[in-house]
């Protein structure tokens, strides 16, 4: 993986890579980091499977690292917090100054979990905790408004949740993808330029089983035990990925 600052290996070779850059919001627990690996690795390998050549950039947020320019890459990913959006962070700030500049110079941008709940807060919608509280596990994203050809999220897509807060408004502009009862806006788009999950693709099942483990008490022993059965069955994460990789390639 190559980070702009400081700088480090790349992933990719050659003139025609796609470069993505990778807006850092938090990191995985010291303790599960070591087998899991960091949330930069996770996104590496989830869109690598779907664009082997794939050159990663990554700038730590937290950190106050900020990308000099946006053409630096392709296009951009802002990954999810532990944090909620509404916190008064000086990194948050930063971090929406930047969607506006992306959104504005519309540069592509993928925003997953946080990023997701920031992108609709920054460009008018609302974040909020969600009434039901903790939505963990797999959730089954429906189908709501089928775009493209062969449209992101056409079919029902298994993906791993784990957050609190939710979309509570979209912002203005914004079409709905897809969603469930658990989650009513867990998928929405921008023009051609912004994408946003709700959901976790980047998480794999042993690792959203060790987060959970973790989390056992404050999730609540029937929350803990569903979510954990719903990950017996899999996920859609590589379909998630490879429409991913299509909307950044899309012009």
């Amino acid at each position: 993986m190559r980070r702009r600052t400081p700088p480090a290996a790349t992933i990719g070779k050659g003139e025609q890579t796609m470069r993505i850059g990778i807006l850092k919001t938090d990191s995985v627990l010291p303790e599960l980091s070591q087998q899991f690996g960091d949330y930069p690795e996770m996104f590496s390998e989830l869109l690598r499977g779907a664009e082997p050549s794939l050159e990663v950039s990554v700038w730590d947020m937290v950190a106050r690292e900020r990308p000099a320019k946006l053409d630096d890459c392709d296009g951009w990913l802002i990954t999810g917090s532990r944090h909620s959006v509404y916190e008064d962070l000086p990194w948050i700030r930063d971090l929406e100054s930047l969607i506006r500049e992306i959104h504005e110079s519309r540069r592509k941008l993928v925003a997953i979990c946080f990023g997701h709940q920031l992108v609709a807060q920054v460009l008018g919608g609302r974040t909020g905790a969600a009434s039901r509280g903790w939505t963990i596990g797999v959730q089954t994203m429906e189908p709501i408004n089928i775009i493209g050809e062969n449209g992101l999220f056409s079919a029902p897509r298994r993906v791993i949740h784990s957050h609190q807060d939710q979309v509570l408004e979209l912002p203005p502009g914004a079409r709905l993808l897809a969603g469930n009862e658990a989650c009513p806006r867990g998928v929405f788009q921008i023009g051609e330029h912004i994408l946003a999950i709700q959901g976790h693709p980047e998480f794999r099942p042993d690792y959203a089983r060790a987060l959970y483990t973790r989390r056992r008490k404050i999730l609540g022993e029937e929350n803990y035990s569903r979510a954990i059965d719903s990950l017996q069955g899999g996920d859609d994460a590589a379909a998630i990925a490879n429409a991913m990789i299509d909307f950044l390639k899309k012009p």
